[in-house]
């Protein structure tokens, strides 16, 4: 049978490692999300910039101011890339040099967040939005690369799951040792239970917890009924031992007279 020591330390060993996993996976997901709101609200930002440098002509055809454009924009490859539709034409950042994206015509007043692989194999958080300016209709697409930003994040699970084992390991070490500390009433009852065997003490002197105290009283107080039981039979047992004694001696003598032979 499985021992309580052994038993106490398996389930605290799941529990923290329960809590521990639990914790983790929430931090992660809270430096997800707030990670994601930054960059939305950065992308928003840079949308409403680029909607503002737009210049939209009758015909339908429109100009991007660059004096309002961010150098990140006019940069090679710089991870931040911009592509701007309308019915007509569309027109993409520097920074995708030769590459091109393809988007989604929007709807005014419509977003959508998405994933997507960029140039160079970069992955990509996207923002698309449809606006409404001077009269015609247009989708802005905003990207920004976010390997590096996903290398951060997984670095930091890594060390976060180092830092966790090492923790974990320390709580266990400690959780064991509280346990040893709890049990040892256990043991000093064992070791006066040896005694009692052997008929070196009467009772049962050690002190345990709340939870065993009883049981010692309840045994001290069985040892003390049977002892009194056992003191009764002795006596008992030498009342009839001497009253046997003397009827035997009587027909020892009555025997023995001279009247009898």
């Amino acid at each position: 049978m499985i021992s309580l020591k052994r038993r106490l330390s398996l389930g605290l060993t799941f529990t923290l490692s329960l809590l521990i996993l639990l914790q983790w996976a929430l931090i992660t997901l809270v430096i997800e999300r707030v990670t994601e709101t930054q960059l939305l609200e950065r992308l928003e930002s840079e949308s409403e910039g680029l909607l503002a440098s737009i210049e939209i002509y009758p015909d339908g055809s429109f100009d991007l101011n660059s004096l309002r454009l961010s150098s990140l924009y006019q940069r090679p490859f710089s991870g931040h890339y911009f592509v701007v539709c309308t019915e007509q034409s569309c027109k993409q950042s520097r920074s995708l040099w030769d590459e091109s994206i393809n988007i989604e015509q929007l709807p005014s007043g419509r977003k959508l967040q998405s994933s997507m692989v960029g140039p160079n194999d970069e992955r990509l958080f996207t923002l698309h939005r449809g606006y409404f300016k001077q009269d015609h209709s247009l989708t802005i697409m905003v990207a920004q690369n976010i390997s590096e930003l996903h290398e951060d994040i997984f670095q930091f699970q890594m060390l976060y799951s180092l830092v966790s084992a090492i923790g974990l390991a320390l709580l266990l070490f400690i959780q064991w040792l509280i346990v040893g500390k709890a049990l040892q009433p256990l043991q000093n009852i064992q070791k006066q239970l040896s005694r009692l065997r052997k008929g070196e003490t009467a009772k049962i002197d050690a002190q345990g917890p709340a939870e065993i105290q009883p049981m010692i009283e309840e045994l001290n107080r069985l040892l003390n009924t049977m002892t009194r039981k056992t003191q009764r039979s002795r006596a008992a047992l030498g009342n009839l031992a001497h009253a046997l004694k003397t009827r035997l001696t009587l027909l020892n003598q009555t025997a023995e007279h001279a009247s009898l032979k």
